[in-house]
């Protein structure tokens, strides 16, 4: 199976409207779709897998492009990262344009531009407020996840303030 996508491999294929990537892959190269304007529809068979990948730099990252990300078909609304996942990968969702977010108290660090863009208005995250202090986040580069909403985790209705959710 494909693990491996090259360097400028589908950079500036004007034609290109949609792309496959299979859950073997573990790293996208430097523009491996760069400059693809014509990209509008990314489909991807697990989350997971995808928050793994090592992209060589954001024009690697087809999303840069693309407006929709479809998980086993359907198109993602809300971005719910698995419980399984520990680390999401540098640019992993650079330039998708999504509003909210639901990130599990598994993950313990969330890399360079993983979350830049303005649109995130909410993040959902199931742990604790101390909990989340620990996750190592570069917050210089996830601008849009410093200014969203965020939400911590309850099972119960909270006796103190602050912002909780129950998913």
């Amino acid at each position: 199976s494909v693990t491996y996508i090259g360097e400028s491999a589908f950079a500036t294929c004007s034609n290109l409207t949609s792309v496959v990537i299979p859950s073997s892959i573990a790293t996208i190269d430097s523009d491996a779709f760069g400059y693809n304007n014509s990209l509008t529809d990314i489909y991807i068979e697990d989350l997971a897998s995808w928050c793994r990948i090592s992209f060589g730099n954001f024009y690697s990252n087809p999303l840069c492009w693309g407006k929709n990300l479809y998980i086993n078909g359907e198109l993602v609304t809300q971005l719910v990262i698995p419980k399984d996942v520990t680390t999401i990968k540098r640019v992993a969702f650079y330039g998708f344009d999504i509003a909210s977010v639901v990130i599990p108290v598994s993950v313990i660090y969330i890399d360079e531009f993983v979350f830049s863009r303005p649109n995130l208005t909410s993040v959902y995250f199931a742990g604790s407020e101390a909990e989340w202090n620990a996750v190592y986040i570069d917050y210089d580069s996830n601008s849009g996840l410093k200014n969203a909403a965020l939400y911590y985790y309850s099972e119960t209705q909270p006796t103190e303030e602050g912002n909780f959710w129950h998913y």
